[in-house]
């Protein structure tokens, strides 16, 4: 399209755009897209005979208003757009990459774990084979209420990681899935989620001799999952309240 309707065209497809909770790129397609709507039904118009100006005015005028197509739109949008989504899963991807490597990969882990079998090693040829077993706790708040209990034999940075670090590991988790994923968008899946992931750490950290297992770390990495799906449930509340407060239908 050229001349005036062109520019009738750009200026309408933008008031309706314009200031939709969406990235700039989306904002640009979804005018992109609105320009061809208006330029197919252009067209029709011109071959049933309207001058060129008319056909703009009524092409425009057949779309309707543009705070309530922007309303419409706006309603549809998904919480999190193409482009916006991209940058997530690329976080996402480099989040699991990063706590695959503390919780699994570090040479610090596996270090330990070679002094470990050295040191089993040893028990056995000694013939202390009871002395083998690495510390375990399958009793639900044990470790909790020893760190709180008889703080005063740890330091602060070993209370901290072990409570807040095993709490803040899952966050991410509960946040990203139900942003990436729809599936995810239930506290029951995101439950489940996190449920399985953490046990899957500690069943390989088990297995490979690179760390303990302890029940008091699923619960903390669960209480983190929901702490993550919790912030995704209010980011989505808010956003949901601005676009009824800012795009009302009218």
């Amino acid at each position: 399209m050229k001349g005036t309707s062109s520019m009738d065209f750009e200026q309408y497809t933008s008031q309706i755009v314009q200031g939709l909770p969406c990235s700039k790129r989306e904002q640009r397609d979804m005018q992109d897209e609105l320009k061809d709507h208006l330029g197919e039904l252009h067209r029709d118009l011109m071959e049933e005979g309207c001058d060129k100006h008319t056909a703009s005015a009524m092409a425009i005028e057949r779309f309707g208003q543009p705070k309530f197509i922007r309303s419409q739109l706006c309603h549809a949008l998904p919480l999190v757009d193409k482009y916006t989504r991209k940058w997530i899963l690329a976080f996402f991807i480099l989040y699991t990459s990063v706590l695959s490597y503390v919780m699994l990969l570090s040479s610090d882990r596996w270090a330990r774990r070679a002094f470990t079998i050295e040191w089993k090693r040893k028990m056995l040829s000694f013939g202390y084979s009871q002395s083998m077993h690495l510390y375990e706790n399958t009793i639900p708040f044990h470790t909790l209420r020893d760190y709180i209990v008889n703080h005063h034999r740890y330091s602060f940075m070993t209370i901290f990681l072990n409570l807040f670090g095993n709490i803040g590991a899952f966050i991410p988790l509960g946040l990203l899935l139900p942003l990436l994923f729809p599936y995810f968008r239930s506290i029951h899946r995101i439950f489940l989620a996190s449920f399985t992931g953490c046990v899957l750490i500690e069943v390989l950290q088990y297995a490979f001799t690179l760390g303990s297992f302890d029940v008091d770390d699923l619960i903390l990495n669960l209480i983190g999952g929901m702490i993550g799906f919790s912030c995704y449930k209010a980011i989505h509340a808010i956003v949901n309240r601005y676009k009824q407060t800012k795009f009302q239908m009218e």
